[in-house]
Formats: structure tokens, sequence, C-alpha cells
């Protein structure tokens, strides 16, 4: 038996982040299935119902017992190995955030989604996923979406720098989490981009649309990538890394930043630790201040 973990038991598929449930899920399933193993229960709630995920669902119902082993991403390669004995249960607390399993598997991804065809758009049209929130402070700057739109513009001319600059954009969009942040509204502005106000799922299924897609990092932009056929995907080289490298060996197109913003990119990628406490407390003392203030004037 594949006990499966998605930290707690009254978590939601919102609380945890859409596709990092949907990766957990599409792990548990393979991982199934290749060790011939029954998996506890999937998080499948109604939100992913658009997706038509197929699962695995059968394999070996062991009895668990308090010997059962733990088990993450450290040890995927071990299991997919057939490292574990023939009567083991397991509990398996990783992500599945690992580019080589999910390259190695793509297919079989894939194929766990019954989606709809899609006409797939103008050859000039893209999508920008901004992914700002909690971690907009580990984000590429402005200069890396003005490169990546401009970059895919030089690309489809041909190589023509006139004919680039005369590329219209007005079908282009860009899906993000902070649609009033600076940033965004300054993309917005300059390329005229539309903001995509669908919810998670319907985001996911409406890039499949696009043939150029820009990412900035994150398992939600990597899955509408993943799922599209677009020939044109660029993301951001990564100063640090929150969840595993699950881009890097995929055919996409990676943009180095570093020397636009040499200083932040140094910050992040050698103090990350200190930087990011450094920027939750500044954080936590803005709504502490917020709070006292509002309290003050009642």
């Amino acid at each position: 038996m594949l006990i499966t973990h998605y930290w707690g038991t009254e978590v939601t598929i919102r609380t945890i982040g859409l596709a990092n449930v949907i990766l957990k899920n599409i792990g548990y399933s393979i991982l199934g299935e290749d060790l011939s193993l029954k998996v506890t229960n999937y998080k499948l709630g109604k939100e992913l119902d658009p997706f038509g995920m197929k699962l695995w669902d059968q394999g070996r119902e062991l009895k668990v017992n308090s010997e059962i082993k733990k088990y993450n991403d450290c040890d995927l390669s071990y299991l997919l190995n057939k490292g574990i004995k023939q009567n083991e249960s397991i509990l398996y607390e990783g992500t599945f955030q690992e580019g080589w399993f999910l390259k190695k598997n793509a297919e079989r991804i894939r194929n766990m989604f019954n989606l709809p065809a899609v006409k797939i758009r103008d050859r000039e049209d893209l999508i920008v996923f901004v992914r700002l929130g909690d971690v907009a402070h580990l984000a590429p700057p402005y200069s890396y979406y003005q490169d990546a739109i401009e970059t895919i513009q030089y690309k489809l001319s041909r190589g023509s720098k006139s004919y680039a600059d005369a590329f219209s954009l007005k079908n282009s969009f860009i899906a993000t989490d902070s649609p009033n942040h600076p940033l965004v509204k300054k993309l917005m502005k300059r390329y005229k981009l539309k903001l995509v106000k669908y919810n998670d799922v319907n985001t996911i299924l409406f890039a499949r649309e696009f043939n150029n897609i820009i990412l900035t990092a994150g398992t939600f932009n990597w899955l509408a990538a993943f799922l599209s056929k677009a020939k044109n995907i660029i993301y951001p080289d990564q100063a640090h890394f929150w969840h595993g490298d699950i881009y890097g060996i995929f055919n996409w197109t990676k943009l180095e930043w570093r020397n636009k913003a040499p200083l932040r990119y140094l910050i992040i990628n050698k103090y990350f630790q200190q930087y990011d406490e450094l920027i939750h407390f500044y954080r936590y003392l803005k709504r502490f201040i917020r709070k006292i203030i509002t309290s003050f004037f009642r």
C-alpha cells in the first residue's frame, strides 16, 4: 500500500496550491503503478474535474503496521528501481518536483489528462505568467519580461528588428496573482496586455490556446506550459529555487537576468535564507503596524 501525504488531513487544494496537488496526485499514480501498490487516497476535489484526470487505482493492498517506512524525493529513483521489499507498505512525503522524473514520464503524465481540443491563436499572440504574491522578492525584474517578449517578437519576425517592432500584441494576455503590483501594471501598459480573469484551472486551460508562453517560476507556471503545445516557452534563470528544478530539463528557452539586476541576484543566490527571513519579517511588521493604526482610529 502507498500511503499519501498532503501536509495534514484537512488541507484543501486551495491551501496547498492547485498545481502542487496535481503533481502529487500524478506522482503517487506513477509510483503506485510502477510498484503495483494501491494508493490509499488521492486529493481530487471538484476543482480538478475539468482536467478529467485518470489515475492508477489498482495494485496490492497490504496491512499497515507501526514500522512503515517513510520516503521522500531523495528516494524516488531508488523506489522506481524496485528498491522496496515485496510486502512493504510505504509512506511517501515528497512533492515529486524532480525534473528528471517529470521528463521521463512526460507522455504518461499527459495521458492522465482528458483535455478538450483547442484552437491555437494567432502566431503573434502570447501569454505572460507573472508569479509574485508571497515570493515577489524572488521573482525576476521587469527587464526579464521585457526581454522575453522581445525575444519572441524577434524570433517570429525571422530576425528582422524592424518587423519585430511592428508586431501587435493586441490579443495577448497576462496571468498573475498580483494584478495591482507595479511590475504587472507596467507590463500591461507597455505591451497592452489584457488581464486574465479566470480561476486557476481555467487559466491553465486558457494557456493551451497560445503558441508563445512566458513564465516566472513555480509549479502552476510549469503545469500551464507543460499541458500546452506552445513552440516558444521562455523561463527565467533562477537565483534560488523554492521548488525543484522542473524547468531546465525541458526543451524550453532560459533567459538570464543576473546582469540586469546583479546585486539582487547575488543576494538571492548567496544569502537566500537571511534575505527571505528579512522580507517576511518586514511584511509582518507592516501588517502589525497597519492593524495597530486601524484599531486606534476606530
